[in-house]
């Protein structure tokens, strides 16, 4: 055998060894998936189909459904999002979308059955945005701190930041806000997304000192640092208790009475009764520096420094004024704001937390 066939026969034999490697770690990754499956996971599994094949089960549901919705069609839209980067000798582009599928589902009492009816396309709702970055602007969108000490070359500091599925997210969130905020006849009464409310709170807490907006105009006046406490106050909803009076989130609670009430001035007898707090606790909190940059303790009354509600108007309004520039008018400096440095004003692309504010 020449050096030529026998360099072939032992590339043969490797190729086949790790053919048999391969398929065996597969046929054993499947036994234990067979396994834990019969010992586990099928317990987990709900049958709708007998609850829905039964008349009593299925009558308590439409009871439910009728008593939210008042009717027993439900009209839905379910959200979900795409993105991708694709890298060019110059510059970076990244793209996001997201789609919503509208459909309806109909309970049927006799016989029992629950149908689903899906919209024609034409009907489907979507928002699409591309955002090419020149490398020469990459420190704008890249995060800050290690990215910069560890990464050489700009192409690997995009390549690394996060903005592109921040931008899936954001165009996610702002396609739900639409369906919310359509007419009554157009809008659905339901609206399925893949992410919990918690999981947007927290994935889009960056820390205020991260984000690059305050500083930006709005109207007449500018963003400020005291508008993004107020944002990061919400959700509010006092049935529900949020936000709680707890110790590390009493500035939010307190943001939320202002914001829902008149702006007058609250005693901290009467605040302490209606949170459970004593009053030499809320002393102390609103000694905390985000309390500080919101409320005065004058006398006995706890006082805001400014507006709350005219503070979230504005910050909604640049909410809605990027995300109709990004996704309906694709604006190519949609993600581009002007922001006050020093003593000068330049030009600047949206960071990943900024884009995270939004969210």
């Amino acid at each position: 055998m020449s050096i030529i066939s026998r360099i072939f026969h032992s590339y043969r034999e490797a190729l086949f060894h790790s053919q048999q490697r391969y398929e065996n770690a597969y046929v054993n990754n499947a036994g234990a998936a067979l396994r834990f499956y019969h010992d586990f996971l099928n317990q987990l599994f709900v049958r709708y189909g007998s609850v829905f094949s039964n008349a009593h089960a299925l009558s308590q549901v439409t009871a439910k459904i009728e008593g939210y919705f008042q009717r027993r069609d439900v009209h839905f839209v379910a959200i979900d999002g795409t993105c991708s980067r694709d890298p060019f000798d110059d510059f970076m582009v990244f793209f996001a979308a997201a789609y919503g599928v509208k459909g309806c589902t109909h309970i049927e009492p006799e016989p029992p059955r629950l149908r689903y009816q899906r919209w024609s396309m034409d009907q489907d709702v979507s928002i699409v945005a591309y955002v090419p970055v020149p490398y020469a602007e990459a420190g704008d969108i890249t995060d800050a701190g290690y990215r910069e000490e560890f990464v050489i070359d700009d192409r690997s500091k995009v390549n690394l930041s996060s903005i592109h599925t921040r931008l899936m997210q954001l165009a996610e969130i702002y396609l739900a806000y639409e369906m919310a905020r359509s007419s009554a006849l157009e809008g659905p009464k339901l609206i399925l997304m893949d992410m919990s409310l918690s999981s947007v709170l927290m994935s889009s807490d960056v820390g205020m000192e991260h984000i690059h907006l305050w500083g930006s105009p709005i109207g007449r006046r500018t963003l400020d640092f005291q508008d993004g406490l107020v944002v990061y106050a919400h959700p509010f909803n006092s049935r529900l208790g949020v936000p709680t009076a707890k110790k590390y989130r009493r500035w939010t609670y307190l943001t939320r009475l202002f914001a829902e009430g008149d702006g007058r001035p609250i005693p901290l007898r009467d605040l302490s009764q209606q949170s459970g707090v004593h009053q030499g606790d809320w002393v102390a909190s609103l000694d905390e520096p985000h309390a500080a940059k919101l409320f005065a303790l004058r006398g006995d009354e706890v006082t805001p420094l400014f507006d709350f509600r005219a503070s979230w108007a504005d910050s909604v309004r640049v909410f809605e004024d990027f995300c109709d520039r990004l996704f309906h008018r694709r604006d190519p400096e949609a993600l581009i704001y002007e922001i006050r440095e020093g003593a000068t004003t330049r030009r600047r692309w949206l960071s990943p937390e900024d884009v995270s504010f939004l969210c």
